[in-house]
């Protein structure tokens, strides 16, 4: 029976293997299942035997650093049995065709060698390091760590720059030696060196710290028995320290000696040229060199060199590959090509070629990256400035974040941020849109024609004032009142698109200028003139004869011109909710100085026959001697005052409007938004209450319950009135 199996099974096994589906299963009845299994799954391992053969190799690979000294150099013995433990079951699968097992095994090897890399598996008190035993002469291999000299517990950031594995010899005479070599490491990005070298001879005590320095003894020189052409920090070649050597005879049984350790990479980063003044230590750090005796075995070759030729290549490879890997603008495929290369060097001369070589071809992708993200910020800043529902503040925000940014992925993670803002507050905006909204433009003259676009289907006239002298725009908001007429902001010498545009959608045929040619230039009069609009001027000598010409104008046009408004003209900001009053009852807007009453605004009330006289401020702006010269006139004098401009507001809104459900919000600290508002009140039938661009004032507050408003309208962007205060807003309508 047992001969039939095999027999059987020696068939099916051909059959299969030849692909010959249909025949073998035509041989299967009667056969043993087990039988089968194994026959199949020996064919489905035996598939992909050199996948076996590459994982068998790589486990070995991870054995041997496992086992290698340079591993296991001052780990504790406790991290060093846990490996050990693991690389004993590890070794048990060397031969496995069980792919998953070898994966799964290597994976784990691989989780055990970082760990033990970690600086949490140091021995931490290297001062109880095993002690030297008694040497006889001869050449000894011992493995060697450099040690932080103030943190005793951590490797030092120069460790990687010295290969562990070092030589011990001894004399004749007992006398002893310590030869190790270096290597080139990375710092903090940069690519350097051990520029030079000192140990501390004659050291007065075996430990010490850093508060003990006068212990450490005399700075010596190493003895250099070696030196390497090798890249430099800034990408040229130069000799380097590559094998050194300490004497140790009078420290036997010490396994630590105190160096001093000068290097190129940490000399940049201070500011120090690193190849100048080599011989100078004063900025140098001091390190620990630590020996570690449990690992020292004599070297039966008397082999005074610690590595060979062919180990010295092999590891110049390790470092050069190790170096193209940090090249950080080279791709994974030219990457992958140089190290292909360093892999089929001959000499050290050749893998600094190709070095150079790589070095060159990634600072020339970096300096196409950098181009290509200087484009892509200014691209970025571009779409930034196209987001109409950002703040400037925003915008310059993510503007900064751009040009902090390094890769052309952050930069599109940043405008992705600001768009989402965008749109996210687009929709809110949406949202709010029947009980609040906001009129603003990017500065106060889109701002302006904001407004007159949003309330003003067409005009015969249009009132054009300087947004930089507010007071002129101020006294004029009754007259563009009664006219019928938006206010639109200009510079003093030049009319932006913006509001040539609006004067054309408006179909007006007539611009009044307020304010003199410092205010309002000429060539602006020019300018619309050459549209074919009828301009015309109101003016005087200075503010004060400015509003006097806007009282006389107001007065013709008025029915109530027995009235009249009193402000300082000093302080525009006593008149920026006096709109509301103004434009209601379509006064005319008066500037007066604090103390007495100005002659020519006394004349101008005589002439008007005013018997009614609205104060606007207390008495820090019109003063009460004022008031009582206004009543010798026999005039009626009505203060409207508060204890600051957003209390004056609220009471100059509740004095002109006795009921109202409708507000119009401007800052109480820019006065130019209000310019731009004053029309609103008397459209709208709606007062001008102020705020404080990041909260709202206790009496805006108050009014704005007690009136129960439905209805805000904003003017002015969020440098004026942050987002917060809106949305506070909304909450109480």
């Amino acid at each position: 029976m047992f001969k039939k199996t095999s027999s059987v099974a020696l068939s099916l096994a051909i059959l299969l293997s030849t692909g010959s589906v249909a025949l073998a299963n035509q041989n299967l009845q009667g056969l043993d299942l087990n039988v089968v299994e194994k026959i199949n799954t020996k064919n489905i391992k035996g598939a992909s035997n050199q996948e076996v053969t590459d994982l068998q190799n790589e486990l070995k690979k991870l054995i041997d650093q496992a086992e290698d000294t340079d591993t296991l150099v001052l780990k504790t013995d406790e991290s060093i049995n846990k490996l050990k433990n693991f690389v004993k079951t590890a070794k048990t699968y060397l031969n496995s065709e069980d792919t998953n097992k070898l994966k799964s095994t290597i994976e784990e090897l691989d989780k055990n060698l970082i760990q033990i890399g970690g600086d949490e598996n140091n021995i931490k008190d290297i001062y109880s390091l095993k002690t030297k035993p008694q040497l006889e002469k001869g050449v000894y291999n011992v493995p060697i760590v450099l040690r932080n000299f103030e943190l005793t517990e951590q490797n030092s950031m120069g460790n990687n720059a010295i290969l562990s594995k070092a030589k011990l010899i001894v004399d004749d005479s007992g006398k002893i030696r310590l030869r190790f070599n270096l290597r080139g490491l990375y710092f903090m990005g940069a690519y350097g060196h051990l520029t030079n070298l000192w140990y501390y001879n004659n050291t007065k005590k075996e430990n010490v710290d850093k508060s003990h320095l006068e212990y450490l003894g005399e700075l010596t020189r190493v003895k250099v028995l070696k030196t390497e052409n090798e890249l430099d920090a800034k990408g040229n070649l130069r000799d380097f320290l590559k094998s050194v050597e300490i004497n140790i005879d009078k420290h036997v049984d010490n396994p630590k000696r105190y160096l001093k350790v000068k290097v190129d990479a940490m000399d940049m980063l201070n500011g120090i040229n690193p190849y100048e003044n080599l011989d100078e230590n004063s900025t140098s750090p001091n390190a620990i060199l630590t020996l570690d005796y449990r690992f020292i075995e004599k070297d039966t070759t008397n082999n005074e060199n610690p590595y060979s030729q062919g180990d010295e290549l092999e590891q110049a490879k390790k470092e050069a590959k190790i170096s193209i890997d940090n090249l950080s603008k080279l791709d994974s495929n030219s990457k992958a090509k140089y190290k292909a290369n360093i892999d089929n060097a001959e000499s050290k001369e050749k893998i600094n070629e190709i070095l150079k070589e790589a070095k060159d071809a990634n600072d020339k992708a970096n300096d196409k990256i950098e181009k290509d993200i200087d484009k892509s910020k200014k691209d970025a800043k571009s779409e930034i400035d196209k987001l109409t529902d950002l703040s400037i503040d925003e915008k310059t925000n993510f503007k900064n974040k751009i040009d902090s940014s390094t890769s052309k992925e952050s930069i599109e993670a940043i405008v992705k941020d600001a768009k989402d803002l965008n749109k996210k507050k687009k929709d809110k905006k949406k949202k709010k849109s029947e009980k609040i909204q906001r009129l603003s433009g990017d500065n106060r003259y889109e701002t302006s024609v904001e407004v007159s676009e949003k309330n003003f289907k067409s005009a015969d006239t249009v009132v054009l004032a300087s947004g930089q002298n507010t007071a002129d725009a101020l006294v004029a908001s009754s007259y563009a009142d009664i006219e019928e007429a938006p206010i639109l902001l200009t510079n003093k010498n030049s009319i932006s698109d913006e509001v040539l545009d609006e004067i054309e959608r408006l179909k007006a045929d007539k611009v009044v200028i307020v304010g003199g040619q410092s205010s309002v230039s000429s060539s602006i009069e020019s300018r619309l003139k050459k549209e074919d609009i009828k301009v015309t001027r109101i003016s005087g000598r200075d503010r004060f004869d400015t509003s006097d010409k806007l009282s006389q104008e107001v007065s013709r046009l008025s029915k109530k011109s027995s009235q009249a408004i009193l402000v300082n003209g000093y302080k525009n900001i006593d008149a920026l909710s006096v709109s509301s009053l103004a434009t209601k009852e379509e006064l005319p807007i008066l500037l007066n100085g604090r103390n007495t009453l100005n002659m020519s605004v006394k004349n101008r009330l005589k002439q008007m026959n005013v018997k009614k006289v609205y104060i606007i401020g207390g008495n820090n702006s019109i003063s009460s001697d004022v008031e009582k010269e206004l009543k010798r006139m026999q005039i009626s004098v009505v203060r409207l005052s508060g204890r600051d401009r957003y209390e004056t507001s609220a009471n100059i809104a509740k004095y002109a409007y006795k009921d109202f459900d409708e507000a119009i919000v401007a800052s109480g600290e820019n006065p130019v938004d209000a310019l731009a508002a004053s029309t609103l009140t008397g459209k709208k039938e709606a007062p001008i209450l102020l705020t404080n661009k990041n909260k709202i004032p206790k009496s805006i507050k108050k009014i704005i319950e007690d009136m129960d408003i439905g209805k805000i309208t904003i003017v002015g962007g969020e440098n004026s009135i942050t987002d917060n205060v809106m949305d506070d807003m909304e909450d109480m309508l």
